[in-house]
């Protein structure tokens, strides 16, 4: 997220910041976390413009958010 924020003139938040910000998201929604072994909570970070004006050049105003999901399983499990 940091190199890309830096090619697009987007100021990110901090290692720190990022990693409070998705450990307060996970707690606030622990109970959407699926049972153990039926699947998993999904965690996506966006950082975005969300200024008024569209055109060339840094914007004015950014969101970053943390968009959460319940998912099942994609792959099998395996005991060893």
């Amino acid at each position: 997220m940091k190199m890309g924020a830096k090619t697009m003139c987007i100021p990110s938040p901090s290692i720190d910041q990022f990693v409070d910000v998705v450990k307060h998201t996970a707690i606030a929604n622990k109970r959407w976390v699926p049972p153990a072994r039926k699947g998993s909570l999904y965690l996506r970070h966006l950082l975005m413009e969300s200024g008024q004006l569209l055109g060339l050049g840094p914007a004015l105003e950014y969101v970053f958010l943390i968009h959460v999901s319940p998912v099942g399983n994609y792959f099998k499990f395996y005991r060893s």
